[in-house]
């Protein structure tokens, strides 16, 4: 898949919800490089903390299947104060 393509994809509410589900803290969508196979792309997941809840190794997207890496420690930004 292109990562064009995965971008817009990435901005589906549904497919947060099938990544994060209920979780409730901050996270981080974005686009990288499989481990695995640096040729292809792969969805990089940012969570606050070590959330207890299981993020899927792969994900189905328009028929293809795009490995998902999670990471953990996520700090979420905060305003500037001026």
């Amino acid at each position: 898949m292109e990562t064009s393509k995965l971008a817009s994809i990435l901005q589906r509410p549904a497919l947060h919800q099938r990544l994060v589900g209920d979780y409730k803290g901050a996270y981080s969508l974005g686009i990288g490089r499989d481990p695995d196979n640096p040729s292809a792309p792969a969805i990089i997941l940012h969570v606050e903390g070590d959330p207890p809840f299981q993020t899927p190794d792969h994900i189905q997207v328009d028929h293809e299947s795009i490995r998902v890496v999670k990471r953990t420690a996520f700090v979420a930004p905060k305003p500037l104060s001026l």
